[in-house]
């Protein structure tokens, strides 16, 4: 290899690191966040379902948009800053919760957290 090409390569490889180059995760973000995933025993995602996110009071906080968000069928995402909410599922037609499965589920929204639930539905 050639004196000048070892040189350039220095020179580009200090360049990318002096300009913070490598990828990095933002140490602080302002919400928490809960991904919420409906399927089937099987894995296989359900779509339709009614998820809805309620204050401890069970008044209604959001409704969950709309299923398949972020293109991904069953699965749900809210953000929200701090505090103790509900998750709560309501299957779609033709489904019900599988035996053992808790609904709705608790959960507690902290900064810079990201939570997943899984909701497991089996057909009627």
């Amino acid at each position: 290899m050639q004196r000048s090409t070892i040189w350039i390569a220095v020179v580009a490889l200090f360049a990318f690191v002096a300009c913070g180059g490598f990828p990095t995760e933002p140490s602080d973000y302002e919400f928490g966040r809960a991904d919420v995933y409906v399927r089937d025993a099987a894995g296989v995602a359900i779509d339709g379902a009614n998820v809805r996110l309620d204050r401890m009071n069970g008044q209604v906080e959001d409704q969950g948009g709309l299923s398949g968000t972020a293109g991904l069928p069953g699965y749900y995402f809210f953000l929200k800053t701090s505090g103790e909410y509900r998750i709560v599922v309501t299957p779609p037609a033709g489904y019900e919760f599988a035996p053992g499965q808790t609904n709705p589920v608790v959960i507690r929204f902290s900064r810079n957290q990201t939570q997943t639930i899984n909701f497991v539905l089996r057909r009627l």
